[in-house]
């Protein structure tokens, strides 16, 4: 990643935080966490497009990571983890807001 350039969507900011905390969710229970999350707070609901379109140029970006699984008794799913770019990204989005929190004249 080049310096400088981590600036982040509020959607990607969202994903790599949830997958932070909670690695190795698949599209779906995503979209589910995200939407329960954004309607308590009134906030628009995410659609499968969108979730989807990010997740692949997240993974093109290699801020995440996935793995496609399938059982017989489950369908196949990708399952997607925060990589140590991704990780480093969302830091730096942090330390940004921190400073901009802590600015004083």
């Amino acid at each position: 990643m080049a310096k400088h350039q981590f600036l982040l969507s509020s959607l990607e900011q969202d994903l790599l935080t949830l997958l932070r905390s909670h690695n190795g969710f698949y599209g779906l229970e995503i979209l589910n966490v995200i939407n329960q999350v954004r309607s308590k707070y009134k906030i628009k609901l995410l659609t499968c497009g969108s979730l989807y379109t990010t997740l692949g140029r997240m993974e093109t970006q290699n801020f995440i990571t996935s793995i496609s699984s399938k059982t017989e008794k489950t369908p196949r799913r990708r399952y997607y983890t925060i990589s140590q770019s991704g990780e480093e990204a969302l830091k730096l989005i942090e330390e940004y807001r921190d400073r901009l929190a802590s600015w004083s004249k």
